[in-house]
């Protein structure tokens, strides 16, 4: 990850944070299931990640197949 941070932040590139309720991590799929609470858990963790690099030109996508759930 950091290899592709200081890649980015010479060229001043965002980095796109893209989390798939069908594909969630495992540790927020066994905690939370394909849930919005564990997309945003899993967005949050790996936005950290990236903070802890002293990056944070990056953007957040959340994607569902049932928006209702």
């Amino acid at each position: 990850i950091k290899a592709v941070v200081d890649a980015c932040k010479e060229k001043n590139i965002p980095i796109r944070i893209g989390v798939n309720a069908g594909s969630l991590e495992k540790q927020f799929d066994q905690k939370y299931g394909p849930t919005p609470k564990g997309m945003v858990e899993s967005a949050l963790y790996n936005a950290k990640l990236l903070e802890d690099l002293d990056f944070t030109n990056f953007k957040i996508s959340l994607k569902a197949s049932d928006v209702m759930r």
